[in-house]
């Protein structure tokens, strides 16, 4: 709970780098449209890690050491609410990856902001991955 309070209001934390394929085809057969309870962001490193990293260790970080291990561990996809609830790590061969430069999926303390432009963008996403399946 501290690390949440410390870094939610944050703009760039829980940033999302990537899209789980089986994510992508619940939005993609709601019209992406965002689907409330079957859509969430999954860390890639469990938080749990993240705190013992920064906290169970025998001398303090600095400031810099302290924020370059939570924005090492901070990357999130985009995933099914049962595929982050497997509590394992979500194999890379089933995640689409996303420039988090592009600004999609802000963080919005609990949850992120979907709106037209994610929807768009998964959409062309979408239609570009099943392309390079179909090859």
């Amino acid at each position: 709970m501290l690390l949440t309070t410390l870094v939610a209001g944050a703009g760039g934390s829980w940033r999302v780098t990537g899209i789980t394929k089986d994510a992508l085809e619940v939005l993609a057969l709601n019209n992406y449209r965002y689907v409330k309870g079957k859509i969430c962001r999954a860390h890639k490193v469990d938080r749990i890690e993240t705190a013992r990293a920064v906290f169970e260790i025998p001398k303090p970080l600095s400031e810099n050491e302290f924020f370059m291990v939570l924005w090492t561990n901070d990357e999130t996809v985009i995933a099914t609410n049962s595929e982050n609830k497997t509590g394992a790590t979500l194999p890379k061969e089933l995640i689409i990856q996303i420039d988090f430069k592009l600004g999609l999926f802000l963080n919005s303390f609990i949850g992120f902001k979907y709106r037209k432009m994610e929807a768009d963008y998964l959409r062309t996403l979408h239609a570009t991955h099943k392309s390079k399946a179909g090859e």
